[in-house]
């Protein structure tokens, strides 16, 4: 995940920003024409508006929406990050599990030969999914724990293989792979929220400095600084519609246990 941020909320600080520059950089000149324009209309007793503040406060408005833009949109960003974190602790149990059930078969097929392995549930390699390799290690587990297991006669004098030690490494390592899709699944809870948060934010954000645009290229035209009117006026307009920051899908991209790239629509776990 790239630690930058994305395109959209970058995009609504820089015109925030720009909106904000403009007005602070200009305000004093526009309070002195707007003051000028007002004066011959003031009555007995009526004070002239603080323009100079009126346009401070918009800036501030703006300053303030940057500000959560940037804040959610690294805040998704962490969340993202937390989860490829995730998916790694994944990976690595599921390999774990792997190497198990691989040293697990060498054993019995060195042990009993060829025709035990389907006894106890090692007739295939190890899965490459986690999820599959999870389901195929609680079938080792269970046929292990058979206390019916019939397994073909040792030559005499050869010791038969305990079942309960690797009972009992199976069941460990199937526990750290089942809490690591569990945190997984958590984890994609909280990149949907967070993704719904900054998709809000980034649209009020939109809206706000919209509106601030648009009261701002008034008083530049009030103040009769129309080629400020138009530099800003682009700002004051509904942009063109886009597509939506999509949800992320990295299950399709990441690479599996095995370092193979996963198939699109094909969840890992």
């Amino acid at each position: 995940m790239s630690a930058t941020s994305s395109r959209a909320a970058l995009k609504g600080q820089e015109k925030g920003l720009f909106v904000v520059a403009s007005i602070r950089t200009q305000k004093g000149t526009v309070s002195e024409e707007l003051n000028q324009l007002f004066d011959g209309v003031l009555q007995e007793g009526e004070q002239m508006p603080d323009w100079g503040f009126v346009q401070e406060l918009h800036a501030r408005l703006l300053d303030r929406s940057n500000a959560r833009v940037a804040a959610i949109d690294q805040e998704h960003r962490t969340n993202l990050a937390d989860l490829g974190q995730a998916r790694v602790a994944r990976n690595r149990w599921a390999k774990g599990l792997q190497s198990r059930i691989r040293a697990l078969r060498n054993l019995f097929r060195g042990t009993y030969g060829e025709e035990a392995l389907g006894i106890v549930g090692l007739d295939q390699p190890p899965e490459r999914k986690a999820l599959a390799v999870l389901r195929q290690a609680g079938h080792i587990r269970e046929r292990l724990r058979n206390p019916e297991l019939a397994l073909p006669d040792l030559p005499s004098g050869f010791p038969a293989l305990e079942a309960a030690p690797h009972i009992a490494d199976i069941e460990a390592a199937v526990a750290s792979l089942e809490a690591s899709l569990a945190a997984i699944d958590q984890q994609r809870k909280v990149v949907d929220e967070s993704l719904v948060s900054k998709r809000h934010e980034l649209k009020q954000h939109q809206h706000q400095y919209m509106d601030v645009a648009r009261n701002q290229e008034a008083y530049y035209r009030l103040a009769g600084l129309d080629d400020l009117a138009e530099r800003i006026r682009p700002f004051a307009r509904r942009p063109r519609r886009s597509k939506p920051e999509a949800a992320p899908a990295p299950e399709a991209s990441q690479p599996d246990v095995d370092g193979t790239p996963e198939a699109e629509g094909v969840a890992p776990i």
